[in-house]
């Protein structure tokens, strides 16, 4: 998926919640992922990385996932 989406992180993450959960995330949701985000002008992949796999465990551990998918 990052091969899909090096310079979107938003359209990543909406992947990863339709792929997780069927469907995209809400603005309360949003705030919280943008809070974590690493910072705009750092290109380091890893970091990026390690926040998009961040992201999923988030998502394929939450009690939405769990009890309904």
């Amino acid at each position: 998926l990052m091969a899909e989406h090096p310079d979107d992180p938003r359209a990543l993450v909406n992947r990863l919640y339709i792929r997780c959960l069927t469907r995209l995330p809400d603005e309360t949701e949003w705030e919280v992922i943008e809070s974590t985000m690493p910072s705009a002008e750092k290109k380091d992949q890893r970091a990026w990385k390690t926040w998009y796999i961040g992201v999923l465990w988030g998502l394929l551990n939450s009690n939405e996932f769990l009890y309904n998918h």
